[in-house]
């Protein structure tokens, strides 16, 4: 019995870190490249609020480093305009996506999922 209760508190010391280190919502990101008129985005992601800029700029690296941005007139990667939003759910955190991809498709945009983000 004794070795059954040593087991129970090592797993649950094993799982509270996770627990304690959980997401507290959800992120999207968005960018806007105005020299090609695209919108590169996200779908939800768990992460924590406090995370959100961080996030952007590791965003806009991703984009940078994977060529998402190249630009059409220089060596340098496009600049982007855009942010990443903390939702408490993910279905309100992708309507953030759409309703950004909505205003940029409404003026001729067109748009591109970036996948493997956050690595």
């Amino acid at each position: 019995m004794k070795r059954l209760s040593t087991i129970a508190v090592a797993t649950a010391l094993l799982v509270l870190p996770a627990v304690a280190s959980a997401a507290d919502g959800f992120v999207t990101c968005q960018a806007h490249q105005a020299d090609k008129n695209r919108v590169l985005y996200t779908v939800a992601f768990p992460a924590n609020k406090a995370d959100t800029d961080a996030l952007w700029t590791k965003f806009v690296a991703k984009l940078a480093d994977s060529g998402y941005t190249k630009s059409m007139y220089s060596t340098e990667a496009s600049p982007v305009t855009g942010i990443c939003n903390w939702e408490k759910t993910a279905a309100e955190a992708n309507t953030k996506t759409e309703n950004f991809k909505a205003a940029f498709v409404a003026k001729g945009a067109n748009t591109m999922g970036v996948s493997g983000f956050p690595e």
